[in-house]
Order: C-alpha cells, then sequence, then structure tokens
C-alpha cells in the first residue's frame, strides 16, 4: 500500500509536470503566433512602403520620362531634316558642277 501510494504521488507529479510543460507549450505557442503576427505587419507595412515608395518614384519618373521622350523625338526630326538638307545640299552641288562644266565645255 505504501508503494502505491508513493507510485500514485510520482504519478501525479508526473502528471502535474506534464500540465506544466502543456501550459508553457501554449504560451510558447501563443508567443510565437504574437510573434508570426507582428512580423506578417512589419511585412505588410515594408510592402506598403515600398509600393508608396515605387508609386513617388513613378509620379516624378513620369515628367522626366516624358521630357526625355520629347527630346528623344526632337532629336529624331533634326536628323531627319539633317539628311534632307544633306541631300538637298548634295544635290545643289551636283547641279553647280553641271552647269559649271556645260559653262567650261
Amino acid at each position: 500500500e505504501a508503494r502505491e501510494h508513493a507510485l500514485s504521488r510520482q504519478l501525479a507529479a508526473l502528471e502535474a509536470e506534464a500540465a506544466a510543460a502543456d501550459t508553457r507549450r501554449g504560451a510558447a505557442d501563443e508567443a510565437l503566433r504574437g510573434e508570426v503576427r507582428a512580423a506578417e505587419e512589419r511585412a505588410r507595412a515594408a510592402e506598403g512602403a515600398l509600393r508608396q515608395t515605387q508609386a513617388e518614384h513613378q509620379t516624378d519618373a513620369a515628367p522626366g520620362l516624358m521630357e526625355a521622350e520629347a527630346l528623344r523625338m526632337q532629336l529624331a526630326q533634326a536628323r531627319s531634316r539633317a539628311a534632307r538638307e544633306a541631300s538637298e545640299g548634295a544635290e545643289r552641288q551636283r547641279a553647280l558642277r553641271e552647269k559649271l562644266s556645260t559653262a567650261l565645255a
């Protein structure tokens, strides 16, 4: 009977230890869930800040991009005009050479 009593106390102590371990595990799980929630909130905030920064840069960059496109168009027009003027100049030179050649002949 003394042995049964000792085993019973040992069993009760083990059960109490298991319950305490379950409580600690539950608290640790809850703490971990809290950390996960906090990390998710920080990630969402960082993502929002990144989107905001990207939107600001796109907004800031838009006038610059439009100006760059306008400059590219002006450059293309200037190149076209220069090519046309060079062609016309070459044609005038050819015509003058012909006149000179005809006059000298």
